[in-house]
């Protein structure tokens, strides 16, 4: 299976998404609309999930979503 990435929008006021990993275990569950636990800037967020989509970023290294707080 190739890697799923997520594209997020956290509580700033950048008018951009930023781009993080989706681990396997978060595969079957992560949806367009849920909320999504990420580290920025060495602190954890929450943010919302606008896009989900295989096309690997130009970054060498992603970071991953921590955790999907909502239920399925």
């Amino acid at each position: 299976m190739s890697p799923l990435f997520a594209e997020i929008v956290l509580p700033f006021p950048l008018g951009q998404t930023f781009t993080y990993a989706v681990p396997e275990d978060l595969i079957p569950q992560v949806a367009v609309g849920m909320r999504a636990e990420v580290t920025f800037r060495n602190k954890v967020y929450t943010g919302l999930v606008c896009e989900i989509h295989d096309r690997s970023p130009s970054l060498q290294k992603v970071k991953s979503i921590l955790s999907l707080p909502d239920p399925e």
